[in-house]
């Protein structure tokens, strides 16, 4: 019983730390993506590589990474907008506006697993419109691979 309290104790200290923690994924604001992977449980090197495995960037490819500006991110701009009123209205993190490089790449890592996440933490939420398949396999190569301008 013991085992199962403390079990359920570190899962739940995990996803209330995931849920209620910055969305920065353990990124940097240069687009490096040395420092940590998108679902923010070990080392992702920009090829794709990660360390330790099971991260979303360990099969990766690299070779033909889209760059910032040939991504959806009218998906994302109603709330990650450019309007700092708007981005507190809408509960996201003051400096994630999306709508410029800078703004969206300090976030690299965060935009990759919150797609590829479950529940309330994935994004877009519910009611917004969805990416296509072939749109999450290019925000998820531009953020495991550099995240180019």
């Amino acid at each position: 019983m013991r085992t199962l309290l403390l079990g359920a104790l570190a899962v739940s200290t995990v996803v209330l730390s995931f849920a209620c923690g910055d969305d920065t994924g353990g990124g940097t604001t240069d687009g490096d993506m040395t420092g940590g992977d998108p679902t923010g449980g070990g080392t992702t090197s920009s090829t794709g590589t990660g360390e330790p495995g099971g991260s979303i960037c360990d099969d990766v490819g690299c070779d033909d990474v889209p760059r910032y500006a040939d991504l959806a991110w009218t998906l994302c701009t109603d709330c990650h907008s450019s309007d700092a009123e708007v981005r507190a209205a809408e509960g996201v993190p003051a400096d994630s506006d999306y709508t410029t490089y800078a703004g969206a790449s300090r976030r690299a890592r965060a935009v990759v697993g919150t797609l590829h996440a479950t529940g309330d933490e994935h994004m877009p939420p519910p009611a917004s419109p969805q990416p296509t398949e072939a749109e999450i396999d290019d925000f998820t190569a531009w953020g495991c691979c550099g995240a180019p301008e």
